[in-house]
């Protein structure tokens, strides 16, 4: 179940009905809200969710494992809850896995004349 996203002056509208001494069951309903959506609207909070893409959801799990660092410091590091970006984890591991391999299979390490060159193979060019 995921969540909708009201506008603001959708919001000022319910904080309204409820400010003006409606009860706060009658205005949720009016509204088709819940009652804690109404409160909260009503005393001014701001939501704090952050929204992220599928992309940067993948994005965050393939620098996770390229660095190795834990799930909680990278939580942190994005500002959410350890269990979230686990299930993000969770969700697209092996596409990020399968993208790590192909960056990979990319560079390849040749040795000549007792000297690792880099070849870069995706357009043929040369690194060394």
């Amino acid at each position: 179940m995921g969540f909708k996203i009201y506008t603001e002056d959708f919001k000022h509208k319910v904080a309204e009905a409820y400010n003006s001494g409606m009860k706060i069951s009658a205005v949720a309903e009016m509204f088709g809200v819940s009652t804690s959506a109404v409160s909260s609207w009503a005393s001014g909070k701001k939501d704090k969710r952050l929204i992220f893409s599928v992309d940067q959801k993948k994005e965050f799990v393939k620098y996770r494992i390229q660095h190795n660092i834990s799930h909680e410091d990278m939580a942190k590091q994005i500002g959410v809850v350890k269990d979230t970006f686990k299930n993000w984890e969770n969700d697209y591991f092996y596409e990020v896995m399968e993208e790590i391999q192909r960056e990979n299979r990319r560079f390849q390490k040749k040795e000549r004349f007792g000297k690792a060159n880099w070849t870069y193979v995706g357009t043929g060019g040369y690194f060394s």
